[in-house]
C-alpha cells in the first residue's frame, strides 16, 4: 500500500484525498500517510484547505417554504420588529421554488464584489436564497447581528438607480427585514444567505 500511495499521480493523489475526507478520515493520518511522497506536504495542504471550505458551507438550516401563502403573509409570520416599506409583492414577485432546501452563511475576510460572492457560490455548489428563503430563514433561529444578505432578492427601482437586495438583522431593538443597495462593494461584516443547489 504504501509503494502505491507514494508512486500516485496528483491527480490521482487529489482524488484519493477526497475519498479519505469522504469517509472521515482525519487530518493527522492523512499528513502521516503522505509524508514519504515527494508532493504529499502540497496535497496535504490542499486536502485541509478544502476540508476546512466545506467545514465552513455546512448547512446550518433545513427550510421549508410554503409557496401558497402571499408575501405580505410569510413577512407576517416572521412577526419583525421593522419592516422597509420598499419590500412589497410587486417588487419582490414570489416565484414558486423548491419546497425543502437547506441553507448556509458565507462570510468573506476581505471586502468583495457581487460577482466575486456569485462566483465563490457557484464554486461551492450554492446559490444565493431568494426572499421566501430568507424569511423562512428568519423562523430557523439563526440569529446574527451581522446583516444576512439574500441576493437572490434583488429588485432595481429604475434603470439609473442601484439594484437593493433583501436583508435580516437582529439587534437589542429587536427583527428587522430590510433593504441594502448592492454597491458591488460588500464589506467583511455581512453575511450571505445561500442554499445548496442539491437541495
Amino acid at each position: 500500500m504504501p509503494g502505491s500511495i507514494h508512486s500516485m499521480s496528483v491527480g490521482k493523489l487529489e482524488r484519493f484525498l477526497e475519498t479519505l475526507d469522504a469517509a472521515g478520515v482525519a487530518e493527522d493520518d492523512v499528513d502521516n500517510l503522505l509524508a514519504g511522497n515527494r508532493v504529499g506536504r502540497k496535497l496535504t495542504n490542499w486536502w485541509v484547505d478544502q476540508l476546512k471550505k466545506r467545514r465552513a458551507d455546512e448547512p446550518i438550516a433545513a427550510l421549508k417554504i410554503n409557496y401558497s401563502q402571499s408575501l405580505a403573509k410569510m413577512i407576517a409570520a416572521g412577526e419583525f420588529d421593522r419592516v422597509s416599506p420598499g419590500i412589497t409583492e410587486e417588487s419582490f414577485p414570489i416565484a414558486p421554488g423548491p419546497e425543502r432546501v437547506e441553507a448556509t452563511r458565507l462570510q468573506f475576510e476581505t471586502s468583495c464584489t457581487t460577482g466575486y460572492v456569485l462566483t465563490e457560490m457557484e464554486r461551492r455548489l450554492l446559490r444565493p436564497a431568494t426572499l421566501p428563503e430568507l424569511l423562512a430563514f428568519a423562523r430557523s433561529g439563526h440569529q446574527s447581528v451581522l446583516p444576512t444578505i439574500a441576493l437572490g432578492a434583488a429588485h432595481r427601482p429604475n434603470p439609473v438607480s442601484y439594484s437593493f437586495v433583501c436583508s435580516l438583522m437582529f439587534d437589542e431593538t429587536g427583527s428587522h427585514l430590510l433593504l441594502e443597495a448592492d454597491k458591488n462593494d460588500w464589506d467583511p461584516g455581512v453575511l450571505f444567505l445561500a442554499i445548496r443547489k442539491y437541495s
